[in-house]
């Protein structure tokens, strides 16, 4: 009946079927996402978000570290912060432009690309379901990630 699950043969055929159109929707919302970011306010890390995100999983460090008075973590935590902050805009262009051309190949003809892609993607999203909060959207990243 209409009602009844799918085999798993059947399932398999239309996730098959489906599957082009999927990686080209991602591959359209990566570009389009990259190519919204391409600006001035977004490119400069005192007014990007993409600083801010990427500093921000460094709260995860131990206190002792993140608030170090002396000693080498006292310079290195802050360098490394201002590093980020500065190269997190260029760093998310670059990843939002990478991945696009990754998910368009076809998979059958560039495996290790098509892989590539796809664990670029879910490191991506995997970063962003780590961000601590306020700034934490890992509902987003999650729902990303299962399509």
């Amino acid at each position: 009946s209409w009602s009844s699950p799918l085999s798993a043969e059947d399932e398999r055929a239309v996730v098959g079927g489906c599957a082009r159109t999927v990686r080209w929707q991602l591959a359209i919302f990566y570009f389009a996402s990259g190519f919204w970011k391409a600006n001035t306010s977004f490119l400069h890390p005192s007014y990007s978000c993409a600083g801010l995100f990427m500093v921000q999983p460094l709260e995860y460090l131990p206190d002792d570290v993140l608030f170090a008075a002396s000693g080498l973590a006292a310079s290195a935590v802050p360098a490394l912060a201002r590093a980020i902050a500065a190269t997190g805009p260029a760093f998310t262009l670059v990843l939002e432009a990478v991945v696009p051309v990754l998910h368009f190949l076809e998979p059958r003809r560039f495996p290790r690309c098509a892989l590539f892609g796809l664990v670029l993607t879910l490191a991506f999203h995997l970063v962003i379901g780590l961000t601590p909060p306020p700034s934490n959207v890992s509902t987003y990243g999650v729902t990303t990630c299962t399509r």
